[in-house]
């Protein structure tokens, strides 16, 4: 019996219920905890599941958000000083902040200033 190369090694029917396992608790949010008797084993799992999430996503970002040219555009839009979305970052920054201090703030300190 001999040893299989890298070529078989996602193939292997243990490793591919591993990842099928892995990749389908990470669809619903759930996370994986694998033990493994070898350190070599363990290597050989986190590449394989390093390769397949690599692979899911890219897929994802490409049916979801059009793909990279498509996402960095919108990281522009969120991030760009003059991009479209940067009110939605920067709301969030201000909110968090107002929030945070709220409680040490008296009543008459408080001040919102909307603008437009």
């Amino acid at each position: 019996m001999s040893m299989m190369g890298e070529q078989q090694d996602a193939q292997h029917p243990k490793a591919k219920a591993v990842v099928e396992r892995v990749i389908d608790a990470w669809y619903v949010g759930e996370k994986a905890l694998l033990f493994c008797l070898c350190s070599n084993s363990a290597r050989w799992l986190r590449d394989i599941l390093g390769e397949s999430m690599a692979v899911e996503f890219s897929d994802r970002t490409r049916r979801w958000l059009g793909g990279e040219k498509s996402m960095r555009a919108l990281r522009g839009r969120l991030i760009r000083r003059g991009g479209d979305l940067v009110v939605l970052g920067l709301d969030r920054v201000f909110w968090s902040a107002f929030w945070a201090l709220r409680d040490e703030l008296e009543p008459s300190a408080v001040v919102l200033v909307l603008t437009r």
